[in-house]
């Protein structure tokens, strides 16, 4: 195959078409268009291999961190003792005594506990608008591991022998105030019980404080 030669422009000798420089004179040859072309393609080529590989990347954006919010300190609930004295449902309830006798009832006839006997005497105020019923069943000890102590059956058919008013059942008029007792029959030796009281049978439960 035979190559086709150039003159160069300076001095007028044949060259090789792919010669940059003339081996007579030294002068710089130019580039033909075609060779200008086809380099040009060459560079969009290896442009368009470039962006193919980098177009799965994903660019991370720098983001701002959130400042963090200042932490609020809980407000732990202030524990309340209780009281001799408190409302439930717009009654007031009062505890006036507490005593622990060895036995209700009279010499002749003994109400005798199965522990010991914690007689307690409320006094209780019916502020509302209409007549509340109080029942034994409103009012119930309880010890320290929050164990429920209703009234004792004995203990309440002892007081009554000595002529002592119970708060088994009865109803009390708006603005009446009532005195009366409730017999409890608890384990020997134990103490620190508190009262759960409520002001009629719908009235909502407050604690009081017995011993």
């Amino acid at each position: 195959m035979t190559v086709k030669m150039k003159n160069c422009k300076a001095c007028g000798k044949e060259v090789a078409p792919s010669a940059k420089v003339c081996p007579s004179c030294g002068q710089k040859l130019k580039i033909g268009m075609g060779k200008k072309l086809l380099i040009g393609f060459g560079v969009l080529i290896v442009l368009g291999i470039i962006g193919s590989n980098s177009g799965g990347e994903k660019t991370s954006i720098p983001t701002t961190a959130t400042p963090a919010t200042a932490s609020i300190p809980e407000t732990k609930p202030v524990a309340v003792e209780p009281t001799t004295e408190g409302t439930s449902s717009n009654v007031n309830i009062k505890v006036l005594e507490v005593t622990t006798p060895e036995f209700t009832g009279r010499d002749t006839v003994k109400q005798y506990p199965q522990g010991s006997w914690i007689i307690v005497k409320l006094s209780i105020q019916n502020n509302q608008k209409d007549a509340i019923s109080v029942t034994s069943a409103s009012f119930k000890l309880l010890d320290k591991e929050k164990r429920e102590f209703s009234s004792s059956t004995e203990g309440t058919v002892g007081l009554e022998m000595t002529d002592k008013k119970t708060l088994s059942f009865l109803t009390i008029n708006p603005g009446n105030t009532v005195e009366g007792y409730l017999a409890y029959d608890v384990p020997k030796g134990l103490t620190g019980f508190n009262m759960q009281a409520s002001g009629g049978m719908t009235g909502k439960p407050i604690i009081l404080k017995i011993n």
